[in-house]
């Protein structure tokens, strides 16, 4: 037995206390194995050497250990739940996170000194609060993504109509030259009705302070001048008026006579 424990431990010399420390290591290592391949057969074995319990001798009370706090403690803390999540909000991060925390709770229990188990309490926080931070920021990516993507597509449209206006404005521009020929041709023929609307007025005028004044004076002959050549032309095309409408009525009095 000797010989072969010589043989066993022949690569790690030195103490009891350097070989003890050996054996720590050596079984920390064997239970993180035994934890990422759940189908190992010694981890039944190592559950059950961990949950064995030692009986304290009679007249002491048993004091609680600090590691036993801390797996306690480790077995309270909150840990990242994926259900109730949808797929498509499910991202790489969040899996890790919980393989992450429901791994460390596993290890933790199987971990006795207290030294490592502060070791494994900082580790663990430092590396949550890290996997948490980076959550966030890609929580944060995605949404400013999905911002972004709305912002691209609302501009989109945005240009697509500004084309469409465009075009439109393009296809009524020889209307909108017509439209403007035709109001500019509206607004002159309006300023020379106003005009003429004006003299007419005038005219009116003039005729009628004539009349009142041929009332008021004495009746006599009417002289007129070169100045009175216009009235007087436009007095006599009324007369004029009126013979060419009674020759007419002349003339087709003639032709029913001959008729019968």
């Amino acid at each position: 037995m000797a010989a072969r424990r010589s043989l066993r431990y022949s690569g790690n010399p030195g103490p009891p206390s350097a070989q003890y420390g050996y054996l720590r290591r050596r079984r920390a290592v064997q239970t993180l194995c035994v934890l990422q391949f759940p189908g190992h057969p010694q981890r039944e074995g190592e559950q059950k050497k961990t949950q064995k319990k030692v009986r304290p001798p009679p007249g002491r009370r048993k004091r609680p250990r600090r590691g036993d706090t801390d797996t306690d403690d480790s077995e309270s803390m909150h840990i990242w739940c994926l259900e109730g999540k949808r797929q498509s909000d499910m991202t790489e991060l969040d899996v890790v996170l919980s393989v992450f925390e429901k791994t460390f709770l596993e290890y933790k229990q199987s971990v006795e000194s207290e030294s490592c188990n502060q070791a494994i309490n900082k580790f663990y926080f430092k590396m949550k609060g890290e996997l948490i931070r980076m959550l966030k920021e890609a929580q944060m990516l995605k949404a400013l993504k999905m911002k972004n993507t709305k912002i691209i597509a609302n501009m989109e449209k945005k240009r697509q109509r500004l084309i469409e206006v465009q075009d439109e404005l393009i296809r009524l521009e020889p209307q909108l030259k017509q439209l403007q020929t035709k109001y500019d041709d509206l607004k002159e023929r309006k300023s020379s009705l106003k005009k003429s609307k004006h003299f007419l007025s005038n005219l009116k005028q003039l005729c009628q302070d004539y009349s009142n004044v041929q009332e008021k004076g004495p009746k006599g002959m009417e002289k007129y001048a070169s100045s009175s050549l216009p009235a007087l032309l436009f007095k006599a095309r009324s007369i004029l008026g009126a013979e060419n409408h009674l020759r007419t009525i002349n003339y087709q009095l003639g032709k029913l006579l001959e008729l019968d």
